[in-house]
């Protein structure tokens, strides 16, 4: 496999662009290697005096890790992105034009589904220094968000040869994904109580009515809002806002490694939970009131293909499905949210979580 720094410059050639230098930027070395993938920013400073930045990204190195070795052989993580922008964005971006800036370009994408292996370039986000990630996210930027997780879920009914390809590149059970995720809960849940409940009297009781949530995980359903294609894994980091125009500005979502075809209640179950402030989170008039925007709006675009959604049908299924799903999703990827200073993190994060969780208790009673 070539380094970031030879496949730029290979696409360089390709196109005959003329150019003087690439440099890394803002890294160690050539690339980051993370969990998920390596991701080099690297700029090139072309013949007639301009710069443009590019994000190169690589499957990652399994290294004998079960999980890990599973994500990249047999879920397919970078395949999965690769489809994104192959097939998706060019649908997405058709259908609605005026979205075409929610998606970082993406200039050149290989992948060998029999290795795993391929790449992604794709060009940074504009002037990526007035963009950033943030956490949580305002109502209004909530709404932003779900007008365009409402049109990414509507393109598996507006486009439905896309579901034949996806289900043709990956005939995975998603079962078994869920069963990953359910493992990933379960190995992360006695931290969570450690951490956020040592000094609660009844924390051992709370630990099994827990488990016993993850062991009942159920994402799938009969209804409309299952198999609808998702992003996979939205949450803070994976969202960019214009920090200078937050208000009118179209968020940007990136990381696509997990898209594929899900229960649309389970995506926005995990996005309110880790995106929504906790003030909103304890409002519930104020979670319908976006959860109904997002109705709205997808039931707008599929007016002509579907009559069967059925508001009262759908909050049911966020309640049942999605609430649930977001609270495992959310403890599953605990490390994340926590970040390297637990003892920084842990206070910010205890009255959010410690709400969530007991409404998702309330709900399975």
């Amino acid at each position: 496999m070539f380094s970031p720094q030879q496949i730029l410059t290979n696409w360089l050639n390709e196109t005959k662009q003329s150019y003087k230098s690439i440099t890394p930027i803002s890294m160690e070395g050539e690339a980051t290697q993370g969990y998920l993938g390596h991701t080099a920013r690297l700029q090139v400073s072309f013949q007639n005096e301009t710069t443009q930045q590019y994000i190169v990204k690589l499957p990652p190195d399994t290294q004998s890790i079960p999980l890990l070795e599973y994500l990249v052989s047999e879920y397919q993580i970078h395949g999965r992105e690769v489809f994104f922008y192959q097939h998706v964005v060019p649908l997405f971006v058709k259908r609605f034009p005026t979205h075409q800036h929610s998606f970082a370009p993406c200039l050149q994408s290989k992948w060998n589904k029999e290795t795993g292996e391929g790449f992604l370039i794709l060009q940074y986000i504009p002037n990526c220094l007035s963009y950033s990630s943030t956490n949580p996210l305002s109502p209004i930027q909530l709404k932003h968000c779900l007008e365009i997780l409402a049109k990414i879920h509507s393109i598996s009914i507006l486009e439905p040869q896309l579901v034949k390809l996806y289900n043709t590149l990956f005939p995975i059970s998603q079962d078994k994904y869920l069963e990953q995720i359910r493992q990933l809960y379960e190995d992360q849940l006695s931290r969570f109580c450690q951490l956020f409940l040592k000094d609660d009297s009844n924390k051992l009781q709370i630990h099994e009515s827990l488990k016993k949530l993850g062991k009942s995980l159920n994402a799938s359903s009969s209804t409309i809002w299952d198999s609808l294609f998702c992003h996979g894994d939205l949450w803070g980091n994976n969202i960019l806002f214009n920090k200078q125009n937050t208000e009118k500005e179209i968020p940007i979502f990136i990381d696509m490694q997990f898209c594929g075809l899900g229960n649309a209640t389970a995506e926005l179950g995990f996005f309110l939970a880790s995106c929504a402030p906790q003030q909103l989170l304890k409002e519930e008039k104020e979670v319908n009131a976006l959860l109904l925007y997002y109705f709205q709006t997808i039931k707008t675009l599929l007016e002509e293909q579907t009559k069967e959604m059925n508001w009262e049908e759908f909050i049911r299924e966020y309640h049942q499905i999605g609430k649930v799903f977001g609270w495992i999703q959310l403890i599953a990827s605990l490390d994340a949210f926590l970040g390297s200073n637990v003892e920084l993190t842990v206070p910010l994060l205890r009255p959010k979580l410690l709400l969530l969780m007991k409404q998702v208790l309330m709900t399975k009673q």
